[in-house]
């Protein structure tokens, strides 16, 4: 997606430079992950309001959501 790769040019810099090898920046990776928490939060919060209309919303049945929330944003959250 947005990934970019550096790779610094000989002699430019020279007192600044990096060691040798690449840098790698990504610059997606906030906005996957604040995609990646709305989506969450919006499943949690749907969840949620689905099991209050029913009025079979408890305490185990809201922990039960919200991990279920959790674990949808461990998978969408992007490596670093």
């Amino acid at each position: 997606m947005g990934r970019h790769i550096d790779r610094p040019a000989p002699g430019r810099d020279a007192d600044r430079a990096e060691p040798p090898g690449t840098s790698a920046s990504d610059d997606g990776w906030t906005a996957e992950l604040r995609a990646a928490c709305g989506c969450s939060a919006l499943l949690l919060g749907l969840l949620l309001v689905i099991d209050m209309g029913s009025g079979r919303l408890t305490g185990l049945r809201a922990l039960l959501w919200v991990a279920l929330a959790v674990l949808l944003f461990v998978v969408l959250v992007p490596p670093r």
